[in-house]
Formats: C-alpha cells, sequence, structure tokens
C-alpha cells in the first residue's frame, strides 16, 4: 500500500495512518493540549477533536498517542478504574476531567499510574509560581 500523509484536524491535533507488516495498522495521533487559561471552547473543540480522531481509529490498529497533555490526573483510582491506578500524584486540575474521560471512552490505561516508584521518583513537573511537583509526562497505551 502506498504510504498516507498526516491529517491535520487542527493547529493542534493531527493524525497519521501506518501501514505495519502482517496487514497491521497503527494510528498515531499528535496533539499539545490548550493550556489552563485558554478559553472553555477551545478546550471543548479540542477535545470534541480528539474524540472524533479516537474514534475513527479502526478497533484492530495500534494506538500510539503523541500527546502533551499538560494535565495532573491525580490519584483518584476509584472513581477512574481502568484507566489510572493508586500510584498517581497530588491534586488534579480542571482538564483532568477532559483528559480521564477519553482514555475512559477509549479503552486508553495511563501507565505512570501503574508503576510503582518512590513518592519523589514520581514528579515531572514544578509548577513555576507554587512549587508543587506534579506528574504530566504519561505514557498511554
Amino acid at each position: 500500500m502506498p504510504p498516507e500523509f498526516p491529517l491535520g484536524v487542527n493547529e493542534r491535533l493531527m493524525t497519521l495512518h501506518l501501514h505495519l507488516s502482517q496487514n497491521q495498522r497503527a494510528t498515531v495521533i499528535s496533539a499539545y493540549t490548550p493550556t489552563l487559561d485558554s478559553h472553555e471552547e477551545v478546550k471543548e473543540s479540542f477535545y470534541s477533536d480528539l474524540n472524533s480522531a479516537l474514534a475513527s481509529i479502526l478497533r484492530d490498529d495500534k494506538v500510539i498517542p503523541l500527546v502533551d497533555f499538560n494535565a495532573p490526573v491525580g490519584c483518584d483510582h476509584e472513581i477512574w478504574s481502568g484507566t489510572i491506578s493508586k500510584n498517581g500524584v497530588g491534586k488534579p486540575n480542571a482538564k483532568r476531567i477532559l483528559l480521564l474521560t477519553e482514555c475512559t471512552q477509549h479503552g486508553l490505561n495511563m501507565t505512570d499510574t501503574v508503576f510503582h516508584p518512590k513518592d519523589q521518583l514520581k514528579t515531572t513537573w514544578r509548577h513555576p509560581k507554587s512549587e508543587h511537583w506534579h506528574l504530566l509526562d504519561y505514557i498511554i497505551i
């Protein structure tokens, strides 16, 4: 099959369908979420487009999300069972509901919350004003 070109959904989201060996396919999703101070309409539009992109992926495709979510998901593992586990960190921000909802709807798991590292090794970003540490970088499968 001829290679497919990346499909730009908007300025923050693109997909790329790859043909793999043995009739397998993978879909790469590259996205950069709006920041917390973005207008609500921008955030809602982004997550709507992300949901559409995820929903359009064939069930047998492998999904490779390359996404900067800028959203701490916290550690509410009872509420988000199957998406995060008890090893999350801190308090989530407002965007976490959108992120967790998307992951839950599409059967995606945030693996970084599954592993059991020491507490001081769990965080990846320090807020410049509050100086609180957060886990923002996830491996989603």
